[in-house]
């Protein structure tokens, strides 16, 4: 059965807080005027209302007993009727009738027979690309909410949901099952058995992690792929037309499986379960090869450019004997030069002229000879300049016969036309036996050739040059040598097609086949045919034109407002300063420092804070918010533990305090063992699940009242523009930064453009968040930046102000200094002109359609590949060029309110100095191994880091709750709390928690103090 707390299907909560009693249970006036209406006695009206503020929260009618008696009283004492009255005198006919008066009031279909049948509908079509029964049954819930069906019990919907996905799944099983020979089926059960000699089985294999990018890491790495490529056979042809959401699940499944325990699934199943997991571990065999490539020849560089500044130093001493040799040369020529002129006669001048020449020479004699002098000057010239290029060759030696055959392995393809990197590359391979140092730059190609008069076609073998425009001038110097025309340095070019390679990996121009990280962003890409009925709905729901001419029009339109405004305003401007040449000074505000009453209240708080240990903080508010429950098999069923609570409080513990299992175990006085920690993270979380949890409690943070305060006023600009501060960040585990403090901090627009966002996006909301942060996560300031930072965040309407630094300024009437028009504009808005459909596609096909068109719901384009496109400057990436000159418009813009608003740059700083905050907190929480991950696989990293992420956000909310706690405390004795006082103060208090000592917990202990309510008060000053 599948764990009702992952799914979304709504029920009441073991407490019910005052808050949520008045948000959801209180009746309106309308409403209880329709009860006296429809109603004879006190009774029966608190029986329909009741019924009626339960089916609005739930969409369903629970069973009686099911209904907390909070709620009754509480509606009870509302409508102000007797303390005796209660539902359990209302006859059970009477109880179907007021159900079916909410029905009727509500619009709801009370057909249940309807309601399977559409859930069935909605799940049996979710199931084809989802796998998870939680997900399923979600889907099943939407559909039902969006036809204002009511809902089934749980039961129902889980039986349904596990029904359609056995079917969905034996047939997928059945069919790759199917395609497979026999010597397949035993050779998938054979990665089972375990060799004796290495204690290992080929499944245990298939789950290797990439190592560390070495020379020799990289050649097992290589022999790895190879033997999966052996292993997987023809997986492709195996599993071709299954979802790759579908193969991913099964991989993982069979991931989180030893061989033994997956011989406990029937023979079908065990065998294609491992056929995924080998399919998968084959591409990320890939990706992981390519990426140790590109950081193999980013390090070759790197040392040639350090060997290059060491050969600097150390020819200073040879610089300057060979400038004092030139100055023996020219003081030589210069006493004869002077005789010369003295001399009175022709011969007397000739005589002058052959001295000189013997001064010369004897001048070289004397300094070590004409033939050391030239090689002395040869390795000076040699690295003249920055070209550390030639340096390379020291490196690349013991790499060649690794790279080559790298190259034979990887199966490349050009994702534009320009095919010369490759064919450089099939060139270099050509010659690979070759051991002389120059090549010849031509070679032997086959064509394709039409016969004109029939028409028929034939391949002829002509001879080609090898073209080198595609490296720059810099390279084409080294591999080419101008005294021997038509010859290329050998070894020099080999380097250069490796490096280039690896650039165009990174870039996306060259695809690796059969990669996901590095695959072809083209062939991904939906048709412009398949988005364009759909652009215009996408448009009209982001708030932008859907045609190019509309779009560079409000462009245009924003540019002015904003221009003409700051312009406005610069008299007015005591910071900024521009002078005649156009230099902007950006003067530094500084600090108005905080009141002593301020000052104050922060040290009377920080010392009324109960003192608590780390266990004691993660028993409480796990039990309170219950975040765990995303946690649990990889099937999706309930979790078979005795106390699930108590494994996945400690395992948050263990993971998020970096103390690992074995020392955690240690530590737990026999609580626990190091193999039940170990296992239950391995088995039972994911990074979803995690974040997911870390969701919970951001949302349960969002909803306490200090972050609210804390957020009052940072949002708004002197224009009254609201702002997104400090993007770069927005990430799950560093969370929504927005003014106030820090990791989970309020955010008042975070709900509508991640809604917006994840709208389009076929993912969930926080999966939205990851996205956009991948998109935004860039090195500050530069070109590189303006794609993802700024121009990405415009196509779905979204507006993000990012940390900036003043750097240039553009002249208005009334800035001083030359006239410098936008042209960055200009080209920002002829290059969307031209390339308007490939942002609009791009956009479209990341947000895939609507479920029930013809379009793949997932969508197609992978976040990975979007984000090495839209990073990386190359001839050939268009896309990025239009994405530049369209986020130089967004940066002017928000560079100019930038220098224009005093405000909106204190809100930049202040949120920069709590991003840092909160990591310094986060890295406090994480104090295990001096902070050291001591995992190597990447997933397991990716968990840590998430683990440490929700134990210092769960820290961080019972800090706020106990400070809630205090301020109360103190207005209820007398003293007054300002708002400006109390905005001052930080969740990351480190003097109140105890990280050390007695690892003590107690899971039943009385859940005081969880829900808090800041008493704002009625004065505006004071809380």
């Amino acid at each position: 059965m599948a764990s009702i707390d992952k799914t979304a299907y709504p029920r009441f909560k073991r407490t019910v807080s005052e808050r949520e009693l008045r948000e959801a249970y209180s009746p309106s006036l309308v409403e209880m005027d329709w009860a006296r209406e429809m109603t004879d006695s006190d009774e029966n009206r608190l029986s329909l209302v009741v019924w009626l503020k339960c089916c609005q929260r739930l969409g369903r009618f629970p069973r009686l007993a099911e209904i907390p008696a909070q709620v009754i009283t509480y509606i009870r004492d509302e409508r102000g009727l007797p303390e005796r009255l209660g539902m359990a005198g209302v006859a059970e006919r009477t109880g179907r009738n007021h159900k079916a008066l909410v029905r009727d009031r509500l619009g709801l279909d009370g057909d249940q027979a309807s309601a399977r049948k559409l859930a069935e509908q909605a799940v049996r079509l979710a199931a084809k690309t989802k796998d998870h029964p939680a997900d399923l049954i979600n889907v099943a819930l939407e559909e039902l909410a969006k036809n204002s069906c009511e809902f089934p019990a749980f039961s129902t919907l889980d039986d349904l949901a596990s029904q359609v996905r056995a079917e969905v799944n034996t047939a997928i099983f059945t069919l790759a099952y199917g395609r497979m020979g026999f010597d397949d089926h035993a050779r998938m059960l054979g990665m089972l058995e375990v060799d004796p000699a290495t204690g290992r089985s080929g499944h245990d294999r298939a789950k290797k992690s990439a190592p560390r990018a070495t020379v020799t890491k990289l050649r097992q790495q290589l022999d790895h792929l190879v033997w999966l490529d052996g292993s997987a056979g023809a997986s492709d042809a195996w599993l071709k037309g299954v979802p790759a959401a579908k193969i991913a699940h099964f991989a993982a499944e069979a991931r989180a499986l030893g061989a033994s325990e997956m011989r406990d699934y029937g023979e079908v199943k065990r065998i294609v379960l491992e056929a995924c997991l080998l399919h998968q571990a084959r591409v990320r065999a890939r990706d992981d090869l390519v990426t140790m490539l590109c950081k193999r020849m980013n390090t070759m560089h790197t040392k040639a450019r350090e060997l290059l500044d060491t050969i600097r130093a150390e020819q200073r001493q040879r610089n300057e004997r060979m400038l004092a040799v030139l100055g023996d040369l020219l003081s030589a020529a210069k006493d004869v030069d002077v005789m010369a002129r003295t001399a009175s006669t022709p011969w007397t001048v000739v005589r002058r002229r052959h001295e000189t020449g013997r001064a010369v020479l004897e001048t070289i004699e004397t300094n070590g000879g004409l033939v050391d002098l030239m090689a002395e000057h040869e390795a000076l010239a040699a690295y003249h300049g920055d070209n550390y290029l030639p340096l390379l060759d020291r490196f690349y030696r013991s790499h060649r016969a690794l790279l080559l055959r790298l190259a034979g392995v990887l199966l490349l393809e050009p994702a534009t036309t320009d095919r010369k990197l490759l064919a450089a590359l099939e060139f270099v391979r050509a010659h690979a036996t070759r051991t002389s140092e120059l090549i010849g730059d031509e070679y032997v190609a086959e064509q394709e050739v039409v016969d004109e008069m029939t028409g028929e076609i034939s391949t002829v073998k002509v001879r080609k040059k090898v073209d080198v425009s595609f490296a720059p001038e810099a390279w084409q110097k080294v591999v080419t040598d101008r005294r021997r025309p038509g010859k290329l340095v050998r070894r020099h070019f080999e380097i250069c097609v490796f490096s280039w390679l690896a650039d165009e990996l990174v870039r996306g121009d060259v695809a690796a086949v059969g990669s996901e990280a590095y695959a072809n962003w083209q062939s991904q890409l939906l048709s412009w045919e398949a988005c364009q009925p759909h652009l215009a709905e996408y448009c009209a729901e982001v708030g932008l034109p859907d045609t190019a001419a509309g779009f560079v029009a409000q462009l245009k339109t924003r540019m002015k407002q904003v221009a003409a405004a700051v312009d406005a305003g610069y008299p007015d401007n005591t910071d900024l300063a521009i002078d005649e040449q156009g230099r902007p000074t950006l003067k530094a505000r500084k600090s108005a420092g905080h009141s002593p009453g301020a000052l104050e209240l922060v040290t009377t708080v920080k010392g009324r804070l109960p003192e608590r240990s780390l266990l004691e903080i993660l028993s409480r508010t796990t039990r309170h918010l219950r975040w765990f429950r995303h946690f649990g098999p990889l099937s999706g069923s309930d979790a078979k533990l005795a106390d699930p609570l108590e494994r996945y409080l400690l395992v948050a513990f263990a993971y998020g305090c970096n103390l690992g299992a074995a020392q955690a175990a240690r530590h737990l006085g026999g609580h626990i063992s190091a193999h039940e920690l170990s296992y239950t993270v391995r088995k039972h979380v994911t990074v979803a699940s995690l974040n997911k949890a870390i969701a919970d409690v951001v949302n349960a943070y969002l909803r306490l009242d200090l972050p609210r305060l804390w957020g009052e006023g940072n949002a708004v600009a002197a224009d009254g523009t609201k702002y997104d501060i400090y993007v770069d960040n927005l990430i799950a585990e560093y969370h929504i930064r927005y003014g106030g403090y820090g990791g989970i901090a309020y955010h008042h627009i975070a709900d509508n453009y991640i809604a917006l966002f994840s709208r389009f996006v076929p993912c969930g909301v926080w999966e939205a968040v990851y996205i956009i942060e991948g998109l935004l996560e860039q090195e500050r300031g530069g070109a590189q930046g303006d794609p993802c930072r700024y121009a990405r965040p415009e196509l779905p309407g979204l507006r993000f102000s990012a940390s900036v630094r003043v750097r240039a300024a553009a002249a208005y009437p009334q800035l001083p200094g030359p006239d410098l028009p936008p042209a960055r504009a200009r080209g920002a808005l002829s290059a969307h002109r031209r390339a308007v459909r490939r942002p609009d596609q791009l956009a479209a096909d990341l947000a895939g359609p609507d479920e029930g068109r013809d379009l793949d719901p997932e969508g197609e384009l992978s976040s990975t590949t979007l984000l090495r496109r839209l990073r990386h400057d190359s001839k050939r990436n268009k896309m990025y060029r239009t994405f530049r000159e369209l986020g130089r418009v967004i940066r002017t813009m928000v560079l100019l309110r930038y220098v224009s608003d005093a405000s909106l740059r204190e809100n930049i700083s202040r949120a920069t100095n709590m991003v840092e905050s909160y990591n310094n907190f986060a890295k406090w929480i994480g104090f295990g191994n001096n902070g050291v991950i001591a995992e190597n696989d990447p997933e397991e990293q990716e968990k840590a880091i998430k683990f440490n992420t929700l134990v210092a956000d769960l820290v961080m909310y019972q800090t706020t709750l106990d400070m809630s706690l205090v301020l109360n405390q103190l207005r209820s004795e007398g003293q007054a709390v300002h708002r400006a006082d109390v905005a001052i103060m930080s969740p990351y208090q480190e003097d109140n928690v105890r990280r050390f000592g007695d690892y003590i917990y107690d899971l039943n202990a009385p859940l005081d103090d969880m829900d808090v309510h800041l008493d704002l008060g009625e004065e505006t000053g004071a809380v």
